[in-house]
């Protein structure tokens, strides 16, 4: 007999520039992302479905062999499916950076260029594990 339930996604989190932890997980809930001052110690949840999606695909394919950029094509089908498209992307990234500056973030870490996104993360590698980020020329 095959168990009927679906193996949930990792917590995946990196440190941000400029000096955020960002961590997303997917749970029963649904997709949640936290982007928390590590300096000051304010902390802000998007739950948003899509914008905490998108953010979680993003942190997904990041891979430090493309300098963090990934193709907006793969991230919007990623989140909406086959009928998405890098004008999704562009909408979802101006609303996340509206709503994290009027959280009073900066939403500079999230980047936009020819089709590709990524998390600015100059000094972190992704990790899968849970609260825990690894953090290279310490």
């Amino acid at each position: 007999m095959r168990s009927s339930r679906r193996r949930l996604q990792p917590t995946r989190g990196v440190l941000v520039a400029p000096n955020y932890l960002l961590t997303c997980q997917f749970d029963r809930m649904g997709p949640t992302a936290v982007l928390q001052d590590v300096d000051g110690g304010d902390e802000y949840s998007i739950k948003a479905f899509n914008r905490a999606a998108f953010l979680y695909a993003v942190l997904e394919r990041t891979s430090p062999q493309d300098d963090g950029w990934v193709a907006c094509d793969a991230v919007a089908r990623a989140v909406w499916g086959r009928k998405a498209s890098a004008n999704n992307v562009n909408t979802l990234v101006y609303r996340i950076r509206r709503e994290l500056k009027a959280a009073g973030f900066s939403a500079d870490f999230l980047e936009v260029k020819r089709g590709h996104v990524r998390l600015l993360a100059p000094e972190a590698p992704v990790t899968d594990q849970p609260n825990e980020v690894e953090v290279f020329n310490d």
